[in-house]
């Protein structure tokens, strides 16, 4: 075959290459296309639409900043130019080009026409992006795991991955959410937001659940909540509707603990400056990364009430200790006791023959011995070696009555101001012993402010919807009896808080206690199965919280 019937196959080479291939005027309008089934489909334009026109008006901005006109400018210089191209489809849609624009020369050797060769790219672009994408998710999964393994601060932890994955994402929001089940109220415990976007966390604390009861369905079954737009959820979704959208929701997906896992939440993530679309490697993505997150949680959890048992028992072995010790230097102190009440008694018997004097060292000395034997009782109490005497009890009379004693043994400048929840019900109690535990407490609040001030009693009802600790005490959901205590005084700083109920701690000085009034009223309250919460800060003031549950038989 010679060459003029080779040279004859070109225009059908030309039309049946998948290239497309393109002859554009100097101007940038274009002259030929071989416009084939394959560039049809592509395209989505008609042969119409594209002969003649100036190639600038499908093309989109370019990588690097280059212009469609610099690139012909360069081209009719005699210049090859090689790049990818994002091209305008008619649809809408976006398609990747890679063209080779080169020049056709006359034969004087001048660039009269630009000639182009052009490949859709865009399906190996995404599957590149995609290879990229699942490299990048590996890669923020094998972070988000090294951060929980122990020991890690769990904030943190959350923080950190929350960007992560907000990032991974080019999303605005990423979040968690715990639910209480007991209250069914969930409150947003972490947040990452994209520079300039408004966070929400402040004003998502102790959402009622049951306002949202679309999305509940979803919480129960333990399924993604996948939303392209939220202004077309149904019509039974319209309260989540009106909520996201205040919050300048349009994309959202939210994925959730599993039914019957010990951690009730969920993740989200928020898309607010546009439209998305979470694809199913997104959300596998997500679930894998909130399974990660939510152990964590669970971890730091046990952990947690571990370290408050270890702390627990520790307080425990302690009291005993001192309450064995206490009892036996109780017992021997009451033998004591006795023999010089005993011989007090029997020198009042005798004729002083009018000795005021003697008679008045006697009663001296049977008052003394009258506290000593008070004291003794502290200690038998703070040991537990004696019994309750448990009876229903008006706590509102007892109160009132306890104010007023105190009263006597406070300074003038000390005001007492009591108030009473209405219509309380009896509390069944040791009255003496809650006697006790309130004077040593109103004492406390007294020595807590040498220049005068203000104590506020209040008595309530009040109810646990779940359970709640402290390093001293720790007490279950339910009904409780609280009495509140609190001064304007001078406070505590933290050190000393922790140590308040440590027998024989005081920081007063040794002629005014020994330590033994708040360590006597944590055995009461411990007797009781309550509690007792202390709110204090230097210069702050005090409150304590004396809890005592309502259920009969404690």
């Amino acid at each position: 075959m010679d060459r003029s019937e080779i040279e004859k196959l070109f225009p059908a080479l030309i039309e049946n290459t998948n290239d497309v291939i393109t002859i554009i005027s100097i101007g940038g309008d274009l002259l030929y296309i071989n416009y084939t089934d394959y560039g049809n489909k592509k395209l989505l334009y008609s042969a119409d639409d594209l002969m003649g026109a100036s190639w600038k008006k499908y093309i989109k901005p370019i990588a690097g900043g280059v212009s469609l006109d610099e690139i012909f400018e360069s081209v009719a210089r005699g210049n090859e130019w090689y790049g990818e191209i994002p091209m305008a489809n008619a649809d809408g849609s976006e398609l990747l080009i890679q063209s080779r624009f080169f020049p056709i020369r006359n034969e004087k050797r001048e660039t009269t026409h630009i000639g182009g060769m052009h490949r859709d790219i865009t399906t190996i672009k995404k599957q590149m992006k995609f290879s990229d994408f699942r490299v990048k998710t590996e890669k923020t999964i094998s972070r988000i795991s090294k951060r929980f393994i122990p020991p890690f601060d769990l904030n943190a932890a959350i923080d950190e991955s929350l960007e992560d994955i907000g990032s991974l994402f080019q999303v605005d929001r990423a979040y968690i959410f715990r639910i209480d089940n007991d209250s069914f109220t969930a409150s947003n415990t972490n947040e990452w937001v994209a520079e300039g976007i408004e966070p929400q966390k402040d004003n998502l604390q102790d959402f009622d659940m049951r306002m949202v009861p679309w999305w509940n369905e979803y919480i129960k079954e333990g399924r993604t909540v996948n939303i392209y737009d939220v202004s077309t959820l149904p019509e039974e979704a319209t309260a989540e509707r009106e909520m996201l959208e205040a919050q300048g929701i349009k994309s959202i997906i939210v994925v959730h603990s599993r039914p019957g896992s010990a951690l009730a939440g969920f993740m989200g993530l928020d898309s607010v400056k546009r439209k998305r679309y979470w694809a199913a490697e997104d959300e596998t993505m997500l679930k894998t990364a909130w399974e990660i997150i939510s152990r964590g949680i669970e971890h730091d959890r046990g952990e947690t009430e571990r370290r408050l048992l270890i702390d627990h028992l520790i307080e425990t072995k302690k009291y005993e200790a001192v309450g064995r010790l206490a009892a036996g230097v109780a017992h021997d102190f009451n033998n004591l006791m006795a023999v010089i009440m005993g011989s007090v008694s029997l020198l009042r018997n005798i004729d002083l023959a009018g000795d005021k004097v003697a008679s008045r060292c006697l009663d001296d000395i049977m008052e003394a011995s009258v506290c000593a034997n008070s004291l003794t009782s502290s200690l038998l109490s703070f040991s537990r070696q004696d019994s309750l005497q448990m009876f229903d009890v008006d706590i509102a009379a007892l109160v009132t009555e306890t104010c007023r004693l105190a009263r006597s043994n406070l300074s003038e400048t000390i005001r007492i101001e009591e108030t009473f929840e209405e219509s309380l019900e009896q509390i069944f109690c040791d009255r003496n012993r809650i006697f006790q535990t309130i004077v040593a407490i109103l004492l406390n609040a007294g020595d807590a402010l040498p220049d005068g001030g203000l104590i506020r009693i209040n008595v309530s009802h009040t109810k646990y919807k779940k359970s709640r600790s402290s390093p001293h005490f720790k007490i279950s959901k339910g009904d409780y009896l609280k009495i509140s205590i609190s001064d304007n005084g001078i406070g505590m700083d933290r050190d000393v808080a922790e140590k308040i109920f440590d027998p024989f701690f005081t920081t007063k000085d040794p002629d005014r206690g020994i330590g033994l009034g708040l360590s006597h009223a944590y055995g009461v309250v411990s007797d009781h199965k309550g509690a007792i919460f202390i709110e204090t800060a230097p210069g702050r003031g005090s409150t304590f919280d004396v809890l005592l549950p309502f259920a009969t038989g404690c």
